[in-house]
């Protein structure tokens, strides 16, 4: 009888295991989950985008304050639905207070209104110590919206900030 290791070939109409070959053991790191360390959303709809800078732009969502070691984060950004009523792009900017650490989405839309999920990731290193980091969004012209809610059935989906390691 095969085991769950065997490799199998097709054998008139049945399977049978292919001699002396078997799927390698996958090594223990493989298997390591990522560690959730921060978390943030909103549930609520970010109308009224205008800011055109990083500077001037809204922010969407604030993961807490957290104590982080010198060592590499994913930051992760979702919203179930981002909006611009212009033919202009909207760009959503991992931030640390003032400072821009990077561009994590961007939609650039070919048509006034139209709306599509959107979700980033951006990898970063930050000093060792306490860092809290926000989700900056600006457009390059008229004014864009994020949606989220509740979620559950038939309800939009929350966005979120999720920091993980």
């Amino acid at each position: 009888m095969p085991s769950r290791d065997d490799i199998l070939r097709q054998a008139g109409t049945s399977f049978e295991p292919v001699p002396g070959v078997v799927i390698p053991a996958r090594p223990a790191s493989a298997t390591t989950a990522l560690s959730e360390l921060a978390y943030a959303q909103i549930t609520g709809n970010v109308t009224g985008i205008v800011g055109t800078t990083f500077g001037t732009g809204t922010t969407i969502v604030t993961a807490p304050a957290t104590v982080f070691a010198a060592t590499a984060i994913l930051v992760h950004f979702f919203t179930p639905l981002v909006r611009v009523n212009a033919v202009q792009p909207i760009d959503f900017h991992v931030a640390e207070g003032a400072t821009d650490l990077g561009l994590i989405a961007q939609y650039d839309t070919t048509v006034a209104s139209n709306g599509i999920p959107l979700s980033g990731d951006l990898r970063i290193v930050p000093t060792a110590g306490s860092h809290t980091y926000s989700i900056v969004a600006r457009v390059g012209g008229g004014s864009g919206s994020v949606f989220a809610g509740t979620g559950g059935v038939g309800a939009t989906a929350p966005a979120f900030i999720r920091i993980t390691q």
